[in-house]
């Protein structure tokens, strides 16, 4: 796993608008741009906000991230309270 990637795929896409639209229309294919583990791909294509969390990921850049790629914040919240 490396964490270091997470973040600065949440930094790159908080910061590039381009990036961002193109993780919302097809997140797989960006991942071969980073070292990022299977368990790591599959909670960002399911956006697994509590998993990613748990990994390590900075939370300011991952709700950035998020906004970048959803812009709903009531859609974060709630999946930042799923159990």
């Amino acid at each position: 796993m490396s964490v270091y990637d997470l973040n600065q795929l949440m930094r790159e896409v908080n910061r590039n608008a381009e990036l961002a639209r193109r993780c919302s229309l097809r997140i797989d294919a960006i991942f071969d741009s980073y070292d990022l583990a299977a368990e790591e791909r599959a909670a960002l294509r399911g956006w697994d906000i509590r998993g990613l969390l748990a990994m390590g990921v900075n939370p300011y850049l991952l709700f950035a991230g998020w906004m970048a790629i959803r812009s709903d914040v009531a859609g974060y919240i709630g999946a930042v309270r799923q159990r």
